[in-house]
């Protein structure tokens, strides 16, 4: 989940001209010209100082990030391979905050360049970094990452906070590229048409043949833009169950993963705590076609899903059960949930003393620290401090407690917390090792119709 850094607001100033009056706000809008800036703290640049003018002529992206998000810090790999494949046509400056409002500075400072060191002892990253303590505050970022879009002119195509390589292609292409909406942290959110008390995409007047709400039954899918409304948790199992007393199902920005999930599982998505769904289900479909290249157009895309039933219909059995008609009817695949064994990995015993003595019988009583050279576990269950190193190694497949044991532990558990393969390392340390098994799961199959 994200982190968010609150910032200090900046007084929006107005003034009026001939014809309207107009805001001039403290933040970067889309369409404004990105006014000059000095970049003095530097990593990976040939010169002392950089300026936003120097790259007039090419596109500029300013990514900004904090020590304490996760995406932010899991993102370096990706964006430094985006620098390197567009480093003609593109330039790449990650913009790490090194000032906060109520923080003390040079700790905050401190961190972040020592963040960014274990990540680049790790990964060996080539873009340019700035550390800086005033554009977060002049530019009102509130949530990172955000990441500023600026064409070859110097003029804001985009605030987001993901890009990816086809995004950039595009781009640079000329062609038309949509990016998901972020927001500075005092910008109004866009306003949106769509209304919550209709369904997607009416008005509730009159239309071609009639009121477009008078129907019983409606279902209906398009590929999701920017003038939809923010994506929503949906689920009709959990704790977090939604409720449809008004007939109506509807999903934004959702992948294929997602809207199986949903229509076949009941959740479109779940967290590793979420143990009734994690233990039992796969979190990825299986794909049992001869030929998965309309998949993978077709999982290149979001969408939104909207479905109407009379509301004496609108149990969850009911909205899973069209949902995967729908499903079947616009996609063209045949899905199932099946019992598989998968692969997983399992945290087990290596060396029993080791285990004993740095786990089970370990007493660690300091206090939590800001380094990230370990990971302090006070007064947790041994399962739940499997889970917390497995998601710090970033790990592509579900993992397990494999030792029978789950007490409660208090241990400091020394290894760059950024760096996956250092922790795996340091398992050895503690008497635990990390192997790759099989376990059976549900999971959905798809076929070709």
């Amino acid at each position: 989940m994200k982190n968010f850094i609150t910032l200090i607001c900046v007084l929006a100033l107005t003034y009026v001209s001939h014809a309207q009056e107009k805001i001039k706000t403290a933040y970067p809008n889309i369409g404004d010209t990105l006014s000059n800036y000095t970049f003095t703290d530097l990593v990976n640049s040939s010169t002392k100082t950089v300026s936003i003018e120097d790259y007039r002529g090419k596109w500029l992206i300013l990514d900004f990030w904090g020590y304490s998000c996760g995406g932010c810090l899991a993102s370096f790999p990706k964006m430094d391979s985006l620098q390197e494949k567009f480093k003609d046509k593109m330039k790449l400056i990650m913009v790490g905050a090194i000032k906060y409002p109520g923080f003390n500075t040079k700790k905050i400072e401190k961190i972040t360049k020592d963040v960014y060191r274990r990540l680049d002892q790790k990964y060996h990253l080539k873009f340019t970094v700035a550390f800086d303590s005033v554009l977060n505050h002049t530019y009102d970022v509130g949530s990172v990452p955000q990441i500023l879009v600026i064409d070859p002119k110097g003029v804001i195509k985009a605030k987001t906070y993901l890009i990816n390589e086809q995004q950039l292609s595009s781009l640079i292409k000329g062609e038309p590229t949509q990016f998901v909406r972020s927001y500075s942290r005092s910008e109004p959110l866009k306003r949106y048409t769509y209304k919550e008390n209709l369904p997607f995409l009416t008005n509730g007047v009159a239309a071609n043949g009639g009121n477009d709400t008078s129907y019983l039954f409606r279902s209906l899918l398009k590929v999701s833009d920017d003038s939809m409304p923010p994506a929503k948790i949906v689920r009709f199992k959990g704790n977090r169950r939604t409720t449809f007393e008004n007939g109506r199902l509807e999903v934004f920005y959702y992948s294929l993963l997602n809207l199986y999930q949903l229509a076949y599982l009941g959740m479109d998505s779940w967290e590793i705590w979420e143990e009734d769904f994690y233990e039992r289900y796969a979190t990825k479909l299986y794909l049992n076609l001869k030929d998965s290249t309309d998949y993978k157009l077709l999982n290149k895309k979001q969408y939104s899903y909207s479905l109407s039933v009379p509301k004496n219909k609108s149990t969850p059995e009911f909205l899973m059960k069209v949902m995967q008609s729908d499903l079947e009817n616009y996609f063209g695949f045949k899905a199932k949930v099946i019992k598989k064994m998968l692969p997983v990995y399992y945290f087990e015993v290596d060396n029993e003393d080791l285990f004993k003595r740095k786990i089970l019988n370990a007493h660690y009583n300091g206090n939590y620290g800001d380094s990230y050279g370990s990971f302090i576990a006070k007064n947790i269950s041994l399962t739940d401090f499997m889970k917390n190193l497995s998601i710090m190694m970033n790990l592509d497949l579900p993992t397990f407690n494999h030792t029978g044991l789950n007490p409660k532990i208090n241990v400091e558990f020394v290894a760059n917390r950024l760096d996956g393969d250092d922790l795996q390392k340091k398992l050895s340390n503690y008497g635990l090792k990390l192997v790759k098994g099989v376990k059976e799961l549900e999971v959905i199959e798809l076929n070709q119709n």
